[in-house]
């Protein structure tokens, strides 16, 4: 495996090799992509639309942050975005969350448009992100816009402004060109700003909104939605949960994280497509993987994880459940620390691992089957929840029911666990509180180091 890695800026025979075997065994994954083309007709771009099955609609009920997370993983860290969009730019939606968390980011400007959804509010945040992103060479486009004052100071970072002209018709957009011509005369604007009239249905749609002034087009008159499959390759679901847990430490290790990858080729070949997706300016060539690991440094492991954990293990699940997990890792490691410095670490394994019968809707008794713990840790999942006993399950079991009691406000309950911790309970509760915070801080932390550097 290591020679894949030789040189890691070209596609090689052998590359193609790894992923055709890989392919192979993997699942179907189905990924739509409709064209956006010029006053020629002709295809400049493609917007890529999640699917999850054989229909050619949105999923109902779809989170959008998650569509994009499953989007980028079945498409950019599968065979690369210009394999779908035959080589051309994609536009991607980005939900206020996903840009909050800066998803775009693992992807080359390049190769991107970045298609600020309608739902997104205008906020300071908001704001300092799509201006970073534009003085970072990505190109903006607003999606089904329709103009308030409260978007005027994000127009000098935008490039494309999209218009539902079945939302806007196009009778009604004089106002809206006249304000556009004003605002380019006022702000002496030197870069063009274009416009893109969505669900152009008709041949009489297309010429007026062309005399109108668009610039670009989208809708059925041109082609729908087209339904590509692919083959996903498959990650052990074990190598996932190794570094979901790695994730959640204040401090990674590439090493740790390496030796995960090197495991399980699947995982190695979503990596390999990342480093050559054209984010990274590689000047040598790569040796193995920890050598990648530590060329895309902290940050961009942080983020190429956390979208392959959400996408993979989550299968739609909320993000609240993720939450939960991280706030009792931390509760029960601060409280072991005290208490017990040997067992910190189970103990924090414990809390991350208490959740994941929610999130793979399988008992724990299944999920414990393929995961290598210790017997502390499986005594303490697999007891009765129903009885705060040191005895059954040990001190790891009263640790984690006493983080369960504080979520469940049953202070009476959280009480007789700190009492057979020997823990006082107001210390305890404070840990959980401190635990709630660094969640807080872990959620953010990707993008805030982003804006940092």
């Amino acid at each position: 495996m290591l020679m894949l890695w030789s040189n890691i800026t070209k596609r090689n025979e052998s590359c193609l090799r790894f992923s055709n075997t890989l392919m192979g065994s993997g699942m179907n994954v189905v990924t739509a992509r409709q064209a956006i083309v010029n006053k020629k007709a002709h295809a400049v771009g493609y917007e890529l639309l999640f699917r999850d099955g054989e229909s050619n609609s949105f999923p109902i009920g779809m989170d959008p942050h998650a569509a994009t997370g499953k989007l980028i993983n079945q498409t950019h860290l599968n065979f690369g975005l210009k394999e779908i969009t035959d080589g051309k730019r994609a536009f991607i939606n980005f939900s206020e969350k996903c840009l909050l968390e800066d998803y775009p980011y693992l992807m080359s400007p390049k190769d991107i448009i970045v298609e600020v959804l309608e739902s997104v509010t205008p906020s300071d945040a908001v704001f300092n992100k799509i201006r970073n992103l534009f003085h970072n060479g990505y190109i903006i486009a607003l999606d089904d816009f329709v103009y308030s004052s409260e978007w005027a100071r994000f127009l000098p970072f935008v490039k494309i402004i999209k218009v539902d002209i079945t939302q806007t018709p196009l009778d009604s957009l004089g106002s809206f060109m006249r304000y556009l011509r004003d605002y380019k005369a006022k702000t002496n604007r030197k870069n063009k700003l274009y416009l893109l009239a969505e669900r152009v249905e008709t041949h009489a749609e297309f010429v007026q909104a062309k005399k109108l002034g668009f610039d670009y087009f989208q809708g059925y008159f041109f082609c729908r939605p087209e339904m590509r499959k692919y083959k996903d390759v498959d990650i052990s679901q074990s190598t996932l949960l190794s570094l979901y847990q790695e994730l959640c430490r204040r401090e990674i290790s590439f090493d740790r994280i390496a030796g995960h990858f090197r495991n399980d080729e699947a995982l190695t070949y979503k990596l390999l497509v990342f480093m050559n997706s054209g984010l990274f300016n590689i000047s040598k060539p790569i040796s193995d993987v920890r050598h990648a690991l530590s060329y895309m440094g902290e940050v961009n492991v942080r983020k190429f994880i956390s979208l392959l954990t959400t996408s993979e293990i989550s299968k739609g699940k909320s993000r609240e459940i993720f939450r939960i997990g991280t706030i009792r890792a931390e509760t029960c490691e601060k409280a072991a620390r005290a208490i017990a410095p040997g067992k910190a670490s189970e103990a924090f394994m414990m809390g991350l691992l208490s959740v994941l019968p929610s999130i793979l809707d399988r008992s724990m008794e299944s999920v414990l089957s393929f995961l290598k713990v210790t017997d502390d840790i499986k005594e303490a999942l697999l007891a009765d929840d129903k009885q705060c006993d040191k005895a059954k399950g040990g001190i790891l079991y009263v640790l984690l029911n006493a983080a369960k009691n504080v979520e469940k406000g049953s202070w009476f309950n959280t009480s007789e666990c700190c009492k057979k911790l020997n823990i006082n309970y107001d210390s305890f509760c404070a840990m959980y509180a401190e635990s709630i915070k660094f969640s807080q801080k872990y959620e953010l932390a990707s993008a805030n180091s982003v804006s940092k550097q």
